[in-house]
């Protein structure tokens, strides 16, 4: 018998006989049967009571003489079909498993990009959070709308600084005038500027000071110098003027509150306007201390509505003159207004704290605001 063949089966006298199986090496069947599914006439094939009987050694010769499909052999057929679609099937199974785990790993592909995706959508989402809060800290002052713009509002101002005076003359007030008009003119203002003036002086830049003061949308007045409370009320002091009594004040001296009354009589246009009154004139003065009706410094002063005011020191209390080329609270209102975006109401606090280090406490600035919006020295897009 073939070496590459195995039969499983009943032999007798060396004969195969009834039923039995011919198999190859790998399983496949190559015939199966019995007795009567033999009916081939073959000098080749020995017939014994009907039953199909092949000498084992006859089994290659048998092969080789006839193909299998010539032997007529109906369950011959059938394994070799059922081998044939079980070959196929398990080619579609292992091709189908080669699909489903390419598709598995495109999937575990697919969840990873998307993971990456949302931790860096979250990352990005964090980091302008992050962002955001780092500019809140950045700029606190920050206002939540749009500052004006210095080149849309018009804005007048009236500087006077007065030093020269007969009885205790002062070093720094015209240093400081023309400072603080330099400076104002940088941020949009037309500034009348007066030095040293007599009273009639005084009134008469007052007077030019009103006439552009209707058509302004910022109104502003600075006084550097002398300045005497008189019984609740408060006077700057001309260079000219020859007070030696109290009662002479009145006659010889600038009402301080005429200001704040001419910018609150001539309204600006559609009757708004920002008014700002700011007084470095609490000085030390040598007459003032034989009035017994006043006291030391200036008074109190309440502001019209849409009006802010400054005194350098708080009522009743004194200011320094300086030893430098400006009196302490000019000099630092002079850094603090160049601060861009930075409202009004925080101007003044910056010079109030930088007042109170320079002077350790003994001088401390004082406002007071009836302002309903915002208004800011210095706008930076």
């Amino acid at each position: 018998m073939d070496n590459n063949l195995k039969y499983v089966g009943t032999f007798q006298n060396n004969n195969a006989i009834g039923e039995g199986v011919l198999y190859r090496l790998d399983g496949s069947v190559v015939i199966a049967g019995n007795g009567s599914f033999a009916s081939v006439r073959n000098s080749n094939l020995g017939v014994l009571e009907q039953k199909f009987v092949v000498r084992a050694n006859d089994y290659s010769a048998l092969l080789k003489k006839y193909p299998f499909n010539s032997l007529g052999h109906s369950s011959f057929a059938s394994s070799t079909s059922s081998s044939s679609e079980r070959d196929r099937l398990a080619a579609e199974v292992e091709a189908d498993r080669k699909r489903r785990q390419e598709l598995e790993q495109q999937l575990a592909v697919a969840k990873e990009r998307d993971r990456i995706t949302a931790e860096l959508g979250a990352e990005r989402i964090k980091r302008q959070e992050l962002e955001k809060q780092l500019r809140v800290v950045q700029q606190p002052t920050q206002p939540n709308k749009q500052p004006m713009s210095s080149g849309i509002e018009r804005r007048v101002a009236l500087v006077i600084g007065n030093g020269t005076y007969k009885i205790n003359p002062l070093k720094n007030p015209v240093n400081d005038s023309t400072d603080m008009a330099s400076s104002l003119r940088s941020v949009g203002f037309d500034v009348i500027e007066a030095n040293n003036t007599t009273l009639a002086q005084m009134r008469e830049v007052t007077r030019r000071f009103a006439d552009k003061l209707g058509s302004s949308d910022v109104g502003l007045v600075y006084y550097s110098g002398h300045g005497v409370e008189v019984k609740g009320k408060n006077y700057l002091i001309p260079v000219n003027a020859d007070i030696q009594r109290e009662f002479e004040v009145v006659d010889q001296a600038f009402d301080a509150s005429q200001f704040l009354e001419m910018m609150d009589n001539i309204r600006g246009p559609n009757n708004k306007r920002v008014n700002i009154l700011i007084v470095d004139a609490c000085r030390n003065n040598e007459l003032q201390r034989s009035w017994r009706s006043t006291n030391n410094g200036l008074a109190r002063m309440d502001a019209p509505g849409g009006t802010f005011i400054s005194f350098a020191t708080a009522p009743g209390r004194v200011a320094a003159d300086g030893a430098g080329r400006n009196s302490p609270y000019t000099k630092h209102l002079l850094e603090a207004l160049k601060q861009p975006n930075l409202p009004i109401e925080q101007v003044f606090k910056v010079v109030r704290r930088n007042v109170m280090e320079e002077t350790k406490g003994e001088q401390v600035p004082w406002e007071n605001s009836s302002l309903v919006g915002d208004f800011y020295f210095t706008v930076q897009r």
